[in-house]
């Protein structure tokens, strides 16, 4: 977990930069700061697919090597972990224009959406694989 969250730091930093520029692009007019965050969203599929991509290859020899075989498991969860963060590297740049637009509200009905979908369909989702992968753990119940 604590490399997704390097990987997260990574992208959060590149995001942070965003909001002056786009508050920026909101005084030009909506319309402008909206294609140029649809052209923020082109470079940033392009990064975030390199990215991705080069740490989910290079995950399996790196960990094994840091952490060991006893730690192969972990692999695949932190894969994971590392694509949901391009998901959220991705979005970012949506909602940080939001922020900037002063439609905080808007932001907060997405975020909560976003949430109240993506709770569930993880559990449905992973739920089982999770028990599966860790069978050594007690908390998981037998009923997934």
């Amino acid at each position: 977990m604590t490399l997704a969250a390097a990987l997260e730091l990574l992208y959060n930093s590149v995001n942070s930069l965003l909001l002056p520029r786009l508050v920026r692009w909101h005084g030009v007019g909506l319309a402008y700061m909206w294609e140029r965050q649809r052209e923020l969203l082109r470079l940033f599929l392009v990064v975030g697919v390199l990215v991705t991509v080069a740490v989910v290859l290079i995950a399996p020899p790196l960990l094994h090597r840091l952490l060991g075989p006893e730690f192969g498991p972990a692999i695949v969860v932190f894969q994971v972990l590392a694509g949901a963060r391009v998901v959220a590297f991705w979005g970012q740049i949506f909602a940080w224009g939001l922020a900037a637009s002063k439609q905080d509200g808007a932001y907060l009905l997405a975020s909560s959406l976003g949430m109240v979908c993506s709770v569930p369909l993880n559990l449905a989702a992973v739920g089982r694989w999770v028990c599966s992968v860790s069978r050594a753990s007690a908390s998981c119940p037998s009923a997934w």
